[in-house]
């Protein structure tokens, strides 16, 4: 990439070091960065969480008296492109990041994984490249392919959902169930690594339009609390909030037969067969960071405060979460 820029007579200044979610603290350093560059144009290329923590950057590199606390009531940014414009290139296929207009941070003080939802975030270009991806470690693979597949799942099922956003979590879900076995099993198979783009590409278009669910929430809240893989903690999550939800939604088990599942018990059975094929543990308590201690009344406290929470299709009370949690753990 560096190469082509260069052709073209760009200047170019690189950002690395980044890695793991995007905290308030990175993102300040990365936009001290971008200020001192002055660029036109900034390219994330990277995981989910690179691209979130460029958005992020470059939201205070417009403003950079942004309170960031102070703008997670959905669509409250103000508006970005008055100094750069921005491109996405993912090197996973879970996100979706590259076409939504989330970027996630976390509040290391608070423990608390904050959705910062702006259509400003939706990025100028996406440039979807398989060959990024090819040798993507297996697990990485998967619990990327299944945190798209949440994406799908939760935006089909949202409250404020429409035709066009089930249209899009459909198409998302076809792709991953269709191909993420054969991406796992051969990592260099640019077919299956293709599929999968284009499966998270539509299952974040998806979830832009309409939100996610409780599984989100979750994630997210453990994710901050107890170090927890988000792809890894959606696939956890899933199985349990759909059949929560199919108690009183008829939309999950819809989700499950538009995707050529006889029940909602299969397409769960297809998650954990995954999982359980790529050795993975289907506890999440298995998968929380050396040393961190997990309060689940916290965990379920801040997943409550999560704007994701609010379009899950059925009421979920701290209950409901604790409950969750338990038969996860």
């Amino acid at each position: 990439m560096e190469s082509y820029l260069e052709a073209s007579h760009m200047g170019l200044q690189v950002i690395d070091g980044v890695s793991g979610d995007p905290t308030f603290e990175k993102v300040k350093e990365v936009a001290g960065i971008m200020a001192a560059a002055s660029p036109d144009w900034i390219i994330a290329c990277g995981g989910g969480a690179v691209i979130d923590c460029a958005k992020l950057a470059w939201a205070l590199y417009e403003h950079p008296d942004l309170d960031m606390t102070a703008i997670n009531r959905p669509f409250t940014l103000p508006s970005l492109r008055t100094k750069a414009r921005f491109a996405a290139i993912p090197t996973t296929s879970g996100t979706g990041s590259e076409v939504s207009n989330v970027a996630v941070v976390t509040d290391e003080t608070l423990a608390r994984k904050i959705p910062i939802v702006s259509n400003h975030f939706l990025p100028d270009l996406a440039i979807l490249d398989p060959s990024l991806t090819a040798g993507l470690p297996k697990h990485l693979t998967l619990h990327a392919a299944l945190d798209a597949f949440t994406h799908a799942a939760e935006a089909y099922c949202s409250t404020i959902r429409n035709q066009l956003a089930a249209s899009y979590a459909i198409m998302a879900a076809n792709l991953i169930v269709n191909h993420t076995a054969q991406a796992v099993s051969e990592p260099d198979d640019l077919d299956a690594r293709e599929r999968l783009q284009y499966g998270a590409m539509f299952g974040g278009i998806a979830q832009s339009m309409v939100s996610v669910g409780a599984s989100h929430a979750l994630s997210h809240s453990l994710g901050a609390i107890g170090g927890i893989s988000h792809g890894l903690s959606n696939a956890i999550f899933l199985p349990p909030v759909l059949h929560h939800n199919a108690e009183t939604s008829p939309l999950p088990a819809e989700f499950a037969s538009e995707l050529g599942f006889n029940s909602l018990n299969d397409l769960t059975k297809w998650i954990s067969n995954l999982l359980e094929a790529a050795g993975v543990n289907l506890s999440w308590s298995e998968a929380v960071t050396s040393g961190r201690t997990v309060d689940l009344e916290e965990v379920a406290r801040a997943a409550m405060e999560d704007v994701c929470i609010r379009t899950n299709p059925r009421r979920m009370t701290h209950s409901d979460l604790l409950n969750i949690l338990e038969v996860t753990r």
